[in-house]
């Protein structure tokens, strides 16, 4: 955490849990990746693996969000949506 948005680099971040998870002992259930939910990459990366996903909702209104706040662009609904619409 804290190193930015790790769906902001699709390609490199589905490369590195296909290489993470051919290690011995670790395997694709133990991958854990931390995101805002950026709603269409969340549906990529769904698209990209087959994995198991796991959201947590926070409900409360932000009281940091500005017009510029990623965490805020994407609704936990429009997240839900984009991940009943994904294969499997």
């Amino acid at each position: 955490m804290g190193m930015g948005e790790p769906l902001d680099n699709l390609e490199h971040l589905v490369r590195a849990i296909r290489v993470m998870s051919h290690f011995p002992g670790l395997g694709i259930k133990n991958i854990t990746v931390s995101t805002v939910g950026l709603a269409p990459q969340v549906y990529s990366l769904l698209l990209a693996l087959t994995l198991i996903l796991t959201l947590t909702l926070t409900l409360t209104r932000c009281t940091r969000c500005y017009s510029h706040c990623r965490a805020c662009a994407w609704p936990s609904r429009c997240t839900l949506q984009m991940t009943r619409r994904a294969p499997g």
